[in-house]
């Protein structure tokens, strides 16, 4: 007898989308590209933008968002759509999302913030105060980075695990922070707050949710379109990338920006899985490690930045500006393959090794 309780052609589903995994490495890549070019714009550095076309490279922060929702969800899928589910569930999927977030932080952190404390000079928005230090190693919300800029993402990533992590509970109350989420989302469209208002009333949740919306589609039924809507996504993407480098001087991302590199990213993720659920892609080994390598580029390409922009003068960077750029995103994005052999994936070993039994 066919067996109706399983969804309809998940089976489908290939064990892992290659080309999202390289697609983490670009979008990293492209946030370490954007901090290297408004760095060295800076009027210490070179005073100018060397490279405008880098300008909207902070839209790789859109796509690790769409990505990260559909990641998370498709995980979860079977568990999501059932009414209640065992703590044992919800225990192991907050290990999993502790584990994967929070150690690797942790790790940097305990370098950073003595550094900052000891030189206050590194203080890039002092003073760095015990709230601060508390809540970068909690990824509590704050209204305003102060120690590893980087991070105001993670705080995103951790609201949606929990709200993740409410629905795996309760499903009704998963779903009333679901709704609330959107309605905080679409309330940026009219008001823009200021403080820590700002982090829930903005339209980075709505992100996520198109990118789980995108897992539960993928789950059901195979994806159709994907070419002309991967191609429709990528043009969005690319549009947006020659408004930003239009402007450079804007600095950072306005709220027209992420609604259309957000939508451009959500049809990419549909694009690249609709395609790769019919046929496998066959990609680059190298940018497959560099995806698994970008939470570490992410986290400790920035303090590199500033580092090798200083070094950088020192071998004369204002006489050839566009190698000064190149070189700057070259060692921060190495220093972040480093962290990631030297500490992510020794602590990814030795949490697989305590990891407890939850069933």
């Amino acid at each position: 007898m066919k067996n109706t309780g399983k969804v309809a052609d998940e089976y489908r589903l290939p064990s892992r989308f290659a080309t999202l995994e390289a697609g983490r490495f670009v979008a990293a890549f492209g946030v370490v590209l954007f901090h290297a070019s408004i760095t060295t714009a800076l009027p210490k550095y070179l005073g100018f933008f060397a490279m405008p076309i880098l300008a909207g490279g902070f839209s790789g922060v859109e796509f690790f968002f769409v990505l990260s929702g559909f990641v998370i969800v498709l995980a979860h899928r079977r568990e999501l759509i059932k009414d209640n589910n065992s703590l044992a569930i919800l225990k192991e999927f907050a290990w999993k999302r502790f584990s994967r977030v929070y150690p690797v932080l942790w790790a940097l952190l305990l370098v950073l913030v003595p550094a900052m404390l000891m030189i206050p000079q590194l203080q890039w928005r002092p003073p760095v105060t015990h709230i601060d230090i508390l809540t970068a190693f909690t990824i509590a919300p704050v209204p305003v980075e102060r120690i590893l800029a980087v991070e105001w993402t993670l705080r995103y990533e951790v609201l949606f695990y929990g709200v993740v992590g409410l629905a795996l509970w309760k499903r009704k109350l998963g779903v009333a922070a679901i709704s609330a989420l959107i309605v905080c989302a679409t309330a940026s469209f009219i008001f823009k707050p200021g403080g820590l208002a700002a982090f829930f009333i903005a339209p980075y949740h709505l992100l996520f949710i198109a990118g789980g919306s995108i897992a539960f589609a993928a789950a059901a039924k195979p994806l159709r379109g994907g070419r002309i809507i991967l191609t429709t996504g990528a043009a969005i993407f690319l549009w947006r990338l020659a408004v930003c480098a239009a402007h450079p001087e804007q600095r950072a991302a306005t709220f027209w920006d992420t609604a259309f590199f957000g939508a451009g990213a959500a049809l990419i993720v549909y694009g690249l899985v609709a395609l790769e659920t019919r046929r496998s892609f066959r990609v680059p080994s190298w940018t497959l490690y560099l995806g698994k390598a970008s939470y570490s580029i992410y986290l400790a390409h920035f303090p590199v930045v500033s580092l090798a922009a200083k070094l950088g003068l020192l071998v004369g960077g204002r006489s050839a500006p566009l190698l000064y750029v190149a070189g700057i995103a070259a060692t921060s994005t190495a220093a972040g393959v480093l962290f990631f052999e030297v500490v992510e994936k020794r602590v990814a070993a030795f949490l697989q090794r305590i990891k407890p039994r939850f069933r």
